[in-house]
């Protein structure tokens, strides 16, 4: 194994393409930078004696080569880390060892959790969560939790098979665009503390919407929903909307009909309430009884 002081003494060039091991990622002054210890350069070994060993506070400081997209320039592009105890590519800027940059990283698969005292994995024990392939679940075939249907949400569509769901995940939120035939989908699932929340765009077009919070739709212009066939809305708890201009409700293909079944339905207005046709029976006195004698078309309003 190469030992570090040895190669800073010696003029070898390293012009190829070599594979590490992200040991350190939080470098807040200079963010994308993370230590790397490469395999075929670097020892695992941590402490220094006078054969070899390198500490990873002393990995040289990797740069991130990103995607063309966007150039990587104020901001542009895409812009990341990869978690500690990843596998990534490197290579060295004119074959210096001490100028890396990592560009690509590089899925593993593990019989074993390594050894996090030992180089060449994660000193805080964290990644690999586990045993077995480090390529996600879901681009392998196997769907992701929705957690258990709520009211008139659709069971879960998605039967992914691999190759040809694409996935991007990080620890909490998972993204795939979904190409298997017949079971096309797109889907955003958010895992949290309050449960498994979604965006799902389902194979028959359907789309679905689950938030454990609550939800905000804010549109500053004029919003216009359209709705094909019949709408069902169900509030659990109380329901409130507030109009600040003129509100008109026209209903051309039948009745109209309000059911209070635990409650009174009352008309409040600044003025009169003009309930124009409605009322086809006499109205009855509040305080006799007796019906009136006319059929009133013009109730008084409650102020």
């Amino acid at each position: 194994m190469f030992n570090h002081d040895n190669l800073q003494a010696v003029q070898t060039l390293f012009g190829g393409i070599y594979i590490g091991v992200v040991e350190k990622n939080n470098d807040v002054t200079r963010p994308g930078q993370v230590q790397v210890r490469v395999f075929g350069l670097h020892t695992s070994k941590k402490t220094k004696d006078k054969i070899e060993g390198i500490p990873t506070t002393e990995l040289p400081w990797a740069i991130p080569g990103g995607p063309i997209q966007g150039g990587s320039v104020s901001g542009q592009g895409w812009s990341g880390v990869p978690q500690q105890g990843s596998h990534v590519l490197v290579c060295f800027i004119g074959g210096d060892h001490n100028y890396p940059i990592y560009f690509a990283s590089v899925g593993g698969q593990y019989k074993t959790l390594p050894d996090s005292e030992l180089g060449f994995s994660d000193p805080a024990g964290v990644y690999p969560t586990g045993t077995g392939h480090d390529f996600h679940f879901a681009g392998r075939g196997t769907p992701v939790n929705h957690g258990t249907p709520v009211g008139p949400e659709p069971a879960n569509p998605s039967e992914p098979v691999y190759p040809k769901n694409l996935v991007l995940a990080n620890e909490h939120i998972i993204v795939e665009h979904d190409t298997t035939p017949h079971k096309e989908r797109w889907s955003i699932t958010h895992v949290g503390d309050s449960g498994i929340s979604y965006l799902e765009i389902q194979p028959d077009g359907s789309v679905v919407r689950k938030a454990q919070g609550s939800a905000y739709e804010v549109t500053v212009g004029d919003a216009y929903v359209h709705v094909g066939a019949k709408e069902t809305k169900t509030v659990v708890g109380d329901s409130t909307e507030t109009v600040q201009g003129k509100m008109t409700i026209n209903v051309s293909g039948g009745d109209t009909i309000v059911n209070c079944t635990n409650g009174n339905i009352l008309l409040k207005g600044a003025g009169d309430v003009d309930l124009g046709g409605i009322i086809t029976d006499k109205c009855k006195c509040h305080f006799t009884g007796n019906n009136h004698g006319d059929k009133s078309t013009v109730v008084k309003a409650t102020k």
